[in-house]
């Protein structure tokens, strides 16, 4: 009998196409009339891969050839994402003489990583790099197995529900939506026979731009065609020919294999013992014998690699269970540790088997793997498991292998394996670019690991999967949030019985055998949505879905409930909507109520989102006493789940709130731990932020120096990371210039020491810093737009005070700096109302006030030529309208505690302005009292201002006689109270001020 050459082994594949004339014909036809997509569908096993890297040779032939792209497999869940896809693409054109075309879109993917451009930003640019190198040609792309695009999808009613309209799969959203927008191109993909996919691609494209071609298997002269162009063809019978096309089914995969059990000598008595007159009977009935007959018949060719007397039978079936890939080492430990013979293999041998290996038909390195990883073809994957459940019925051998390449192999970030050495790989990135692509490699390689820790135990593994993902999306990692969404989904789907081991699946569809989702994975799924929109901005759609999901299913307690109100506040509290607090608060009563059953791992991460979103919420309320609180409870809940990153961020927050309420200290010592975490993760741009954080928390604590130096280290580490390659981080430079504009204005303003020259040095930085934040100012958001404006003109108002104080002489710049303050506060003024902020608004309003102050205040001495009259109704206009801001902000439904601090502020500068200008005393300490009640109201802790007002109102009530200021302070008290403001503390201490005036009968 005809031997096998000793270098060739178990299923050599044919060198050239058996077959497939039509489906060949079909392609050139639909290139030549500008097809957009070709869907090619064919059942498991039957050459749909083959078909499509022959594709280059198919179209070879037209009169004007087009190129065409390498195979971009979805097997490949990385490669699930829509942008994934565009860059797969994209590399493919650069391979090919595109590095130019495809510049622009890589530099905007790099933005859209960084959160600094949005997808469809980056979706146009890959539209115009096809354009740009495409041109007058043609081009041909290619999709294999994308049957898994159906895999990664929610159920039907999870997806109405939550209105998931594309973004289910995204790679499906771009062969419906992205696709159709490229000019010159066709798609091939193909696929097995799914029930979603077919009709959501076909449903995007006009008839005459779409073309089914289906795939069947070899016919009986194909396969003796296939036999013909095998070594050992020549030697076999007519009859054994039809028999093995019979029991194959003409599946080219089951052929090849057949093959070699003939030249090997190796006897199927599947096949020696079947009658040819039953068979041809039996697949012309096609009924439950025949497929038990064929199953029979899989089973025993498949587990025929066992007898082969070397390594080569259990690296197959060792490598059937690594579905994420494999490589030369990963096979080497399993055969090492689990393998009953215990193959104890040097790496040469490792790599000599590898070699072998990759000769069979049915082992593939894939267009566009990682190099050195190898795939068994999708269908053995399959047939081996047949293999693998006869000899473990219970799943104890395969949940081992499992466990071993979750655990081992994969590893932890901090011991040894594939997760440690991506680890190391972002630690050292030296570019901006390669920091991205290291991080994306340790996130496909999490994905991956996720897959057999799912394996090896559907209960922990699906823990740890709610786990990762509640993570990856809080730190806004969509792309990863994709991927690890759509892993779970395609366990359940492809493993369904090990699923249904862990309570995963609930069993199967009696129509059409689909695995069903357990009611407690849909409900999840349902909950991540809502926190998903909220992660990205989604804001509106989040709280639209929340209030659905909550009235569709009320008694979905516990939990899920707690969850989908805690998406719904993050949506709420980032729109600065009231009813975000109540909706948080409900969340945690929930979370932190006695008897809640649910991971605690992912309740105490809920429970840390609660309280950060809720502290943000107070903090854009100025609610600080509240901010703090909140921001305090979210770091020690983040702390004990060991979750840095949101650690991070809560303490950063914490040292702002924390500033702004007084506690310098306490800011300066959580924006120092905050900056300590983030430079031990490696968050460059974290840390930068959290050093503007402890500049502006040392700068409100008068350590100047300190100050400046953190800030400008911020600033320093910006730009080395921009240098690095980091695109964008204009707005993070931009407010650290503006921190470092008002640092240095405070210098000034508050040392009182500083010698002119100096003086003007510093005020000259300052000046310098919000200069070139505005550079950047098409960066900001409005509020902060209006920030900087606002600083622009403090800045220019107080520079032109110091000059009438300190240097009269300098008239001219004196006017010239009023001028431009006046200017800028318009300016900030015009932000402002685009923010939509009355508060802050009003806050500038009162801030433009002082410059008209100012300016009467100097004019004498200044030689100011305005009027007299015209500058103090300036003065009193701008107070008037700040005032009635403030009181629309107070009554309306967003009323927060900023507009208290800002009322404050008017009515101490009103009452100076009084005191200054008009000498009417009941006036001004009617003012001043207001001005008091309202820092009351907005926080008992110590207001730097409301100190100043007190100075103003001890000096003034210290030398009147005691008739006198009993009867002002009765005139002060009614004036607070017609506010209905606090006026217990204002009565305190008045009777403290003034030594034997009691207020017992206020109005007397």
């Amino acid at each position: 009998m005809w031997e096998l050459a000793p270098e060739e082994w178990v299923a050599y594949p044919p060198e050239r196409l058996i077959g497939r004339k039509s489906q060949q014909e079909a392609i050139r036809q639909a290139v030549q009339e500008g097809i957009r997509l070709v869907y090619i569908e064919g059942g498991a096993g039957i050459g749909k891969t083959r078909l499509l890297a022959e594709v280059e040779s198919i179209v070879g032939n037209l009169p004007e050839p087009p190129v065409v792209l390498g195979v971009v497999d979805f097997y490949d869940t990385a490669k699930h994402g829509s942008l994934a896809l565009e860059e797969a693409l994209a590399e493919e054109m650069r391979k090919r003489d595109g590095e130019d075309a495809v510049e622009a879109f890589f530099a905007l993917l790099e933005r859209y990583r960084t959160e600094e451009a949005s997808a469809d930003e980056v979706h146009a640019a890959f539209v115009d790099a096809c354009k740009a190198w495409i041109g007058e040609r043609w081009a041909v792309l290619r999709f294999d197995t994308a049957e898994f695009l159906e895999y990664g999808q929610e159920d039907q009613e999870v997806l109405e529900e939550c209105e998931v309209l594309g973004e289910e799969v995204p790679a499906v959203q771009w062969l419906r939506k992205h696709l159709p927008r490229l000019k010159r191109v066709t798609a091939l993909v193909a696929a097995r026979p799914t029930r979603i996919l077919q009709r959501q691609l076909e449903e995007a494209y006009p008839s005459h731009l779409w073309r089914f071609v289906p795939l069947d298997t070899l016919s009986l002269d194909e396969t003796r065609e296939y036999f013909r162009a095998s070594p050992f063809g020549q030697e076999i019978d007519e009859e054994m020919v039809e028999r093995m096309w019979l029991l194959t089914d003409g599946r080219p995969i089951l052929l090849s294999l057949a093959i070699d059990w003939l030249a090997r000598g190796i006897r199927v008595d599947e096949v020696y013992e079947a009658d040819i007159g039953e068979l041809r009977r039996l697949k012309k009935e096609r009924d439950e014998e025949w497929e038990r007959l064929r199953e029979r018949f899989e089973w025993a060719l498949v587990e025929k690699v066992r007898l082969l007397n070397s390594p080569i039978d259990a690296a197959v079936y060792y490598a059937a269970r690594a579905r994420k890939g494999f490589t030369p080492s990963m096979l080497r430990k399993m055969l090492a540790e689990l393998s009953p013979r215990r193959f104890d293999l040097s790496a040469e041998e490792g790599d000599k088997l590898m070699e072998e290996l990759a000769k069979l038909s049915f082992v593939k390195h894939p267009y566009g793997a990682r190099e050195g990883w190898y795939f068994l073809h999708d269908e053995m994957y399959e047939l081996l498991d047949l293999v693998w459940k006869q000899d473990y019925p219970g799943y104890t051998h395969q949940a081992e292998t499992a466990g071993l390449l979750a655990e081992k192999i994969y590893g932890e970030e901090m011991g040894s394996g594939l997760i440690a050495e991506a680890a190391g790989r972002v630690r050292d990135a030296r570019t901006h670019g390669e920091l991205l692509e290291a991080r994306r490699h340790f996130q496909v390689l999490r994905t991956e690991q996720l897959f057999y820790q799912l394996e090896a135990d559907p209960v922990r593994g699906y823990r740890l999967y709610n786990r990762l993902d509640a993570q990856a999306i809080s730190q806004w990692q969509h792309e990863w949030d994709d991927m690890l969404r759509i892993e779970a989904l395609r366990f359940m789907r492809t493993l369904p019985e090990r699923a249904r081991s862990g309570g995963l699946v609930k069993g199967f569809d009696p129509e059409t055998g689909e695995p069903m989702i357990a009611d407690s994975v849909n409900r999840d799924c349902r909950a991540h949505w809502v926190q998903r929109y909220a992660a990205r901005k989604e804001y509106e759609k989040a709280d639209r879905i929340a209030r659905k999901l909550l009235n569709l299913h009320p008694d979905w307690g516990g939990l899920w409930r707690a969850r989908v109100l805690v998406g719904q506040g993050m949506a709420l509290a980032r729109r600065e909507v009231p009813e975000a607090d109540g909706i948080l608060q409900e969340a945690l009563d929930i979370l932190e109520g006695p008897g809640l059953e649910g991971d605690q791992w992912l309740i105490r991460h809920d429970t840390g989102m609660a309280y950060l979103f809720r502290g943000l919420y107070a903090r854009s309320r100025w609610d600080w006493a509240l901010a703090v609180e909140m921001g305090e409870k979210a770091r020690k809940v983040f702390e004990e789940n060991d979750e840095s990153v949101e650690m991070a961020r809560a303490l950063t927050n914490c040292a702002y709130v924390l500033t702004q309420r007084g506690r310098y200290i306490d800011g300066v010592q959580a924006a120092r731990r905050a900056e300590g975490i983030r430079r031990e993760l490696g968050d460059g741009v974290g840390t930068a932020l959290s050093l503007n954080t402890l500049a502006f928390a040392e700068d409100r604590a008068g350590t100047y120096a300190s100050a400046q130096t953190h800030a400008r280290e911020a600033l320093n580490l910006l730009r080395r990371i921009q240098q690095m390659g980091r695109p964008g981080l204009v707005r993070e430079i931009a407010m650290v210039h503006l921190n470092l504009g008002m640092i240095h204005r405070h210098v000034v303003e508050r040392s009182g020491i500083l010698s002119g020259e100096r003086a003007e040095s510093v005020w000259k930085q300052a000046r310098m810093h919000l200069e070139e934040a505005r550079k950047y100012e098409g960066s900001l958001e409005p509020y902060y737009r209006y920030e900087l404006y606002n600083q622009l003109g403090l800045l220019y108002d107080r520079w032109a005070n110091w000059i009438a104080e300190r240097a009269p002489q300098e008239r001219a710049r004196y006017h010239d700096f009023m001028k431009e303050a006046d200017a800028f506060h318009k300016r900030a003024d015009e932000f402002a109302e685009q923010s939509t902020s009355r508060v802050a608004q009003a806050d500038n309003l009162e801030d433009w006030a002082w410059v008209f102050h100012l300016r009467r205040a100097y004019k004498d001495s200044m030689k100011d030529p305005e009027e007299t009259a015209i500058l103090e109704q300036e003065v009193l206009q701008r107070l008037r309208k700040a005032e009635e801001l403030v009181r629309e902000a107070a009554d309306s439904d967003r009323e927060g505690l900023q507009e208290q601090y800002v009322a404050g502020s008017i009515h101490h500068q009103w009452g100076r302005f009084i005191h200054k200008f008009k000498v009417d005393l009941e006036d001004e300490l009617r003012h001043y009292a207001l001005s008091i009640a309202y820092y009351d109201r907005y926080s008992s802790e110590p207001v730097e201002r409301r100190d100043r007002v007190l100075g103003h109102l001890q000096d003034t009530l210290a030398g009147l006689p005691p008739a006198q200021a009993r009867r002002l302070a009765t005139v002060m008290l009614h004036a607070v109270e017609e506010r209905r403001l606090p006026a217990e503390e204002l009565r305190r201490r008045l009777e403290d001020m003034v030594a034997g005036i009691t207020l017992e009968e206020r109005y007397g």
